[in-house]
């Protein structure tokens, strides 16, 4: 794990809240601070720096600490990948609105408790005769659990990647924060008469 962008994000936590900490202390309270007129630019200047953090944790805890396996897997075939075991049921092909789809078929137990099924699909479409890959994807609020199906390697066999993601839901709660910093700041512009900036 790379310790400079930890380093970094605990620097952003800190100076907001020093900076927050020395506005209290001289307004006397949240009381007073909301008294003292404030401008909401900047809660949504620390909102956002906050985010920022947020964001560079998350991506670090991510990529420290993920786990990938490539590997090749026939019917009943089982993998433990990060405490979490991954047994391989099969391959069958299915019919779509536009496409013609190879789906796998992945049990996922935790501890000896069986989790929700993933299903990947390896896509062709009819018109283009693209070939696009739907990841199997298990969301939880510590982990994320991705499932891929790969190239057929005969014999029943297939090519699956697997990966174990923690915290992977956490970039995205920094973006949310700096998202909501924004009606902070374009309310502030519009009040001093300068342009709000462009919602993207």
């Amino acid at each position: 794990m790379c310790w400079e962008p930890s380093a970094l994000a605990f620097w952003i936590v800190a100076t907001a809240w020093v900076s927050v900490s020395e506005v209290l202390t001289a307004s006397g309270g949240w009381r007073r601070m909301r008294e003292t007129g404030r401008p909401r630019s900047y809660y949504g200047m620390r909102c956002a720096h906050l985010g920022v953090a947020v964001t560079i944790i998350g991506i670090t805890v991510v990529t420290g600490y993920q786990t990938d396996r490539d590997l090749g897997m026939q019917v009943g075939d089982t993998v433990d990948v990060a405490g979490y075991t991954f047994s391989f049921r099969g391959v069958t092909q299915v019919r779509g609105p536009n496409y013609l789809a190879a789906r796998a078929a992945i049990d996922v137990f935790s501890q000896g408790r069986r989790l929700e099924p993933l299903r990947s699909e390896k896509r062709v479409y009819d018109v283009s005769r693209n070939v696009m890959t739907e990841t199997a994807i298990d969301a939880g609020l510590f982990r994320d659990l991705y499932v891929s199906l790969g190239e057929p390697l005969g014999d029943g066999a297939w090519r699956v990647r697997i990966q174990y993601k923690p915290f992977g839901s956490v970039p995205g709660r920094g973006t949310q924060s700096r998202s909501t910093s924004y009606p902070f700041t374009a309310g502030r512009c519009s009040r001093t008469g300068f342009p709000a900036p462009a919602a993207s």
